[in-house]
């Protein structure tokens, strides 16, 4: 029977990459790179190079590794949880530890796991571009939805239909769109005062603004002028 010998090629430059100083960083630096060359040992030697699984139906949990390496526990998690965020292993749905991609350096061919590892992440990248596209969309629905409820925009403020009808009921007397061009206008010509709280502005403006005659009001004046 023919034995397979498998070795760990490290690069020169293995503790210059960016990755290897972020880990040994760490609290737990130093243990995060042996439990680091531990997991590449196994990788190599699995039954699919590239994947860690424990047997056909138990994937590795942080416990098993901790028991198989040798390694504490919380340096486990903890090393797991970094080596994901910074992409050097990805575990699929299944429990599979995937870290086929270093592999591949290390014994200078693609392994057969790499293309369904490919396939696994160019499915997962679409899924997430499609999701942002739905969720673009739906924030375009809303800015129409929004859009449809403005009754004046100026690049100070925006009043909705429902503000709108507010302020007409309590100043019934003012002509309140072109009070609206006169906010922006004086706005404009007052760079320095520009405000924050745009709805108190507005309110205090109409409450200051001269009452637009009606037309009860000019029978009115026009009845006294000729009794006098």
């Amino acid at each position: 029977m023919n034995r397979r010998y498998f070795w760990l090629k490290l690069k020169e430059n293995f503790f210059e990459s960016d990755d290897m100083k972020i880990i040994e960083s760490q609290k737990n630096g130093a243990e995060y790179i042996i439990f680091w060359q531990k997991l590449l040992l196994k990788a190599i030697t699995s039954k699919e190079v590239g994947v860690l699984r424990y047997k056909e139906n138990i994937p590795y949990t942080p416990e098993i590794l901790s028991t198989i390496t040798g390694t504490n526990i919380d340096v486990t998690k903890g090393a797991l949880k970094l080596f994901m965020e910074l992409g050097m292993i990805d575990i699929t749905q299944n429990g599979d530890i995937i870290i086929d991609e270093f592999i591949q350096e290390l014994i200078g061919s693609e392994t057969e796991v790499a293309k369904r590892v490919r396939k696994h992440r160019e499915k997962k990248d679409l899924l997430q571009c499609n999701e942002m596209k739905q969720i673009s969309n739906t924030e375009i629905e809303i800015e129409k939805e929004i859009e449809k409820e403005i009754l004046y925009k100026s690049k100070f403020f925006v009043v909705t239909k429902e503000q709108h009808n507010t302020y007409k009921k309590a100043y019934p007397n003012i002509n309140i769109l072109s009070e609206y061009d006169k906010m922006t206008a004086w706005l404009i010509s007052n760079p320095t005062k520009q405000k924050k709280q745009y709805k108190r502005f507005i309110n205090s403006w109409l409450g200051r603004a001269k009452s637009t005659p009606t037309e009860q009001t000019i029978n009115d004046i026009k009845t006294m002028e000729k009794l006098y």
